[in-house]
């Protein structure tokens, strides 16, 4: 092998190295790319679960279902489906979420 053809075999070497680095690459973008997803999907799902309203409605269906298990029998006003619950006690259920809520996520960024 002359002095042009080893030249040539380095060079190629380098190319082919190089091409392995940015395939490596590529592909620790595409894991990263996946995992922020990921974490942006969960996040989202999060803001949504911890939603005051939601929360609320979830709160009551639960309390509703739970309370007979615990010996306790709630007011025939409140033992309704969420939409049928008094308004006013359906204010301070969402209310009263939101600063649940509200203090769960500030104790967390801390």
């Amino acid at each position: 092998m002359n002095k042009l053809e080893a030249e040539n075999a380095r060079l190629q070497e380098r190319v082919e190295e190089a091409e392995r680095q940015l395939i490596n690459a590529t592909l620790r973008e595409r894991e990263a790319r996946a995992e922020r997803n990921d974490w942006k999907a969960l996040a989202e799902r999060r803001k949504e679960a911890l939603e005051p309203e939601r929360l609320a409605q979830a709160f009551h269906e639960a309390y509703e279902e739970l309370a007979p298990q615990f010996g306790y029998k709630t007011r025939e006003a409140s033992a309704v489906p969420w939409a049928d619950v008094p308004e006013n006690n359906k204010r301070l259920m969402i209310a009263t979420c939101e600063r649940v809520a509200r203090a769960a996520i500030e104790e967390e960024g801390k």
